[in-house]
């Protein structure tokens, strides 16, 4: 039977370390045997971790709403999709205190978000960092930290389904100022997607991670589901123009799929898997003509009624 307990690694996940230590100073191996974090499974021996293994009875089920309240620290969900493919919607509210997110599938790291207030928001400096949104008077002084190097010796909590159970206390968040992309005012729930086209790997991995004193976040993790498609013109058209493509919307929270509204990502593909290019597109939804302009993220800036 598996047990719980505190161990450290020498690196920011487990399935990136080479060993789990019983003690914060990485100084004493921790025995042989199997260790999981929720979504990772890897055998050591003799101070040494084997391959990488998913743990499909580990995962959190999608169409799930999992909230946070506690101290600043690293915050993971690992959640399974099943064989579904699709496009993979995660609502995340950081409830004014700023709060980074990102989501991690097949080796791909996934930040890009859109307010439905104020639209594109993501790291500047990499895809691959966390993207940190909030109320920018709640700044903790999150970009200084980042480019002063980071942070360090900050909990490590996981899902287990239930609750976050603490399981280290060694986390490692590195970045740049750019990440840091605050709002005026709370940002609500805001979209981040993940295309899926397979039907594997069926395992999704959440990170969060509250830098300030304390945190308090939602998040809103979607099954797959095809995205609807909308009868859209080409670059550059306008009202008078036929359409000769479906394009679809990735829609808001309480938004409606193939209703396509402002702030919301704009996709060619009903999986998500590509964006629109910049650019004036009529589109025939069941609501009426209209014009959207697209931005160069992808995400639609302006409509007007034809």
């Amino acid at each position: 039977m598996a047990t719980l307990g505190n161990y450290f690694i020498n690196g920011p996940t487990l399935a990136q370390a080479t060993a789990v230590f019983i003690d914060a100073a990485l100084t004493t191996c921790a025995p042989d045997g199997f260790y999981s974090d929720g979504a990772t499974v890897r055998q050591q021996v003799g101070c040494v971790l084997g391959i990488v293994q998913t743990c499909p009875a580990c995962l959190t089920p999608c169409n799930q709403a999992i909230n946070a309240t506690g101290g600043s620290g690293l915050f993971n969900v690992a959640f399974g999709t099943g064989t579904d493919t699709g496009c993979v919607i995660i609502y995340f509210d950081p409830r004014g205190v700023p709060d980074g997110i990102r989501a991690i599938y097949n080796g791909q790291t996934f930040n890009e978000l859109t307010s439905p207030d104020y639209g594109y928001l993501a790291s500047t400096d990499s895809p691959n960092h966390f993207t940190f949104i909030g109320r920018a008077s709640s700044d903790c002084g999150i970009g200084a930290a980042l480019a002063g190097g980071g942070y360090a010796g900050e909990n490590i909590n996981n899902w287990d389904g239930t609750q976050f159970v603490l399981v280290g206390t060694n986390g490692q968040v590195t970045g740049g100022a750019g990440d840091v992309q605050l709002t005026p005012n709370i940002p609500e729930f805001s979209t981040l997607y993940i295309p899926k086209i397979n039907s594997s790997p069926e395992n999704f991995q959440i990170e969060i991670f509250g830098p300030c004193g304390g945190t308090q976040w939602a998040a809103e993790i979607n099954c797959p589901i095809k995205l609807t498609g909308v009868p859209t013109g080409i670059q550059g058209s306008d009202c008078l123009a036929g359409t000769v493509q479906l394009g679809y919307n990735v829609p808001n929270r309480g938004g409606t799929a193939g209703e396509p509204a402002l702030f919301e990502f704009y996709c060619t593909d009903e999986n998500g898997s590509n964006r629109f290019a910049a650019g004036d597109y009529r589109i025939g939804p069941p609501s009426g003509n209209k014009v959207i302009t697209v931005d160069a993220n992808g995400v639609i800036i302006n409509i007007v009624n034809c």
